[in-house]
């Protein structure tokens, strides 16, 4: 999707020849997708005049491919994309930012969420940037939750499928038996147990997910000076520009309520809702003493 609807190509064909130029130069697919896209919004809105040979539109399969070389090998425009579409748009400066699609530097893959609140959240609080594996909302939202509602229900929804999700790392797992065929998660505590022998049930098997999540969100504060509640929110576009088309058209989610579901969500996880950050006490009950000492004791981290 990142390679065809996002970048307005519809042929199948072109969309594979797209996908295999990525594998063979050793690009992620969904990263370039979004770059190229993003390359594309700007040029149609006469933002890459620095480039004057750059003739870029959506739509356009072989525009692309090249676009797609020069970043691989960082010729001309290339060499600009080639970092990532958050140091891209820095560099151009002025509108590009708001419709640079990434959270904490990490492209947003395919799921256009400015009418999907949950799945915004979701994406916004991802311990390692935009990303659907992490958690994959939308489904529910659509079908159960509402897109737009603000709900206690829908953080921890968001909660759950992060925790779960952060799980089949801990184990090495599949989740495509759970996400797929439906295998109750609850089996994964029984396959545990049946190759350690350690008789963990499912909710300690989610809480040593909780651990890597706040402990993921520690190593950020460590190693980015002013890292908090500001990386943990979406493109200003959804926030702010309608959708353009479909039976949404007109419709977005709004800071307001992204702040109140994500005042809930830190709520949940036990973090201090003005810095995003583990508070003390939480680290501490989830055993991680030690973290909660180089936070706050020897970085002297405020809170």
């Amino acid at each position: 999707a990142m390679l065809g609807s996002n970048c307005g190509i519809g042929s199948m064909d072109e969309i594979i020849k797209l996908n295999r130029l990525c594998d063979d130069l050793g690009l992620d697919t969904i990263s370039t997708g979004n770059v190229v896209a993003f390359a594309m919004e700007c040029y149609e809105r006469g933002l890459l005049n620095n480039y004057p040979d750059v003739k870029l539109s959506f739509g356009d399969y072989d525009a692309a491919a090249e676009l797609i070389k020069d970043i691989a090998y960082r010729r001309g425009l290339g060499a600009l994309l080639a970092d990532g579409v958050a140091e891209a748009s820095r560099k151009i400066g002025g509108e590009a930012e708001a419709f640079a699609m990434h959270v904490k530097r990490l492209e947003i893959s395919a799921y256009e969420s400015r009418t999907a609140l949950g799945q915004a959240l979701a994406y916004g609080t991802c311990d390692v940037g935009a990303h659907h594996n992490r958690c994959w909302m939308i489904l529910e939202e659509v079908t159960e939750l509402g897109r737009f509602d603000v709900s206690l229900e829908k953080a921890k929804h968001v909660v759950f499928l992060q925790n779960a999700r952060a799980l089949f790392d801990l184990l090495g797992a599949c989740r495509f038996t759970w996400v797929e065929l439906k295998l109750p998660l609850s089996y994964y505590a029984k396959m545990f147990k049946a190759v350690t022998s350690i008789d963990y049930k499912l909710e300690d098997l989610l809480l040593a997910s909780e651990r890597v999540w706040s402990l993921t969100r520690a190593f950020w504060a460590r190693e980015i000076e002013g890292f908090g509640r500001s990386y943990d929110y979406v493109p200003r576009r959804w926030l702010e520009e309608p959708l353009p088309s479909g039976e949404l058209t007109g419709k977005h989610i709004t800071k307001e309520d992204y702040d109140k579901l994500l005042d809930m969500w830190y709520q949940l996880r036990g973090w201090d809702l003005k810095s995003g950050l583990p508070t003390r006490e939480r680290l501490e009950e989830l055993e991680l003493s030690d973290v909660a000492y180089e936070l706050y004791e020897k970085l002297k981290i405020k809170v």
